[in-house]
């Protein structure tokens, strides 16, 4: 698999999803890597993040559990100028068969083919929590697959839509329950303090 982008030529070789498991036309989600300012691979839903690999430690994608190194998972992200660049998989195990499939929900698979059993096997997915969705709780959220329901609001912060968090739509996210008292901020000015005026 390789994925790549040149900034140059606006050119980009991208990973796209069916519409349906049945319909192999192009679907509303791709994947892409990107280099701003340290590369990332991310799954988009039309324009808007889906889910993201975390940047690129120069050895794994940091925010994916259980990817090791590049010699035991065959990543490499090679950057050829400012913006432009490419990342690469090939397996270490050559016996291995290994291919990486983006849903019609935008989950990304890696599957292997297992000679025994003589079938493709998911190895490994980017979604495997709800909380592995880019923004799922929206701002000021917080998700922990673990709850009912997975989405809460930092302290201090409440639902910005309430009839629509307690429906499940978490992506309105979270506003302060008490606004910030600027007007009250201070500087100090040798031994005096004065009232700021902005």
């Amino acid at each position: 698999m390789k994925l790549s982008v040149d900034v140059s030529t606006g050119k980009r070789i991208s990973l796209k999803s069916w519409k349906t498991p049945s319909d192999p036309s192009i679907g509303s989600f791709y994947m892409e890597l990107q280099f701003l300012p340290i590369s990332e691979v991310y799954v988009w839903n039309g324009n808007r993040p889906w889910w993201r690999s975390g940047p690129w430690s120069g050895q794994i994608f940091i925010g994916i559990q259980h990817m090791y190194n590049v010699y035991r998972n065959g990543f490499q992200v090679v950057e050829e100028e400012e913006g432009s660049g490419y990342t690469l998989f090939t397996n270490a195990d050559q016996s291995l068969l290994t291919y990486f499939f983006l849903n019609h929900n935008g989950i990304l698979m890696q599957k292997d083919w297992i000679e025994d059993r003589q079938e493709w096997v998911v190895s490994w997915s980017s979604a495997e929590t709800e909380c592995g969705v880019y923004g799922k709780c929206g701002q000021f959220g917080s998700c922990n697959s673990k709850d009912s329901p997975v989405c809460s609001c930092l302290k201090g912060f409440e639902p910005k839509h309430v009839e629509e968090w307690n429906g499940g739509n978490f992506t309105g996210g979270c506003v302060r329950m008490t606004p910030l008292q600027c007007e009250r901020e201070m500087e100090v000015v040798g031994k005096r303090t004065r009232k700021m005026d902005f």
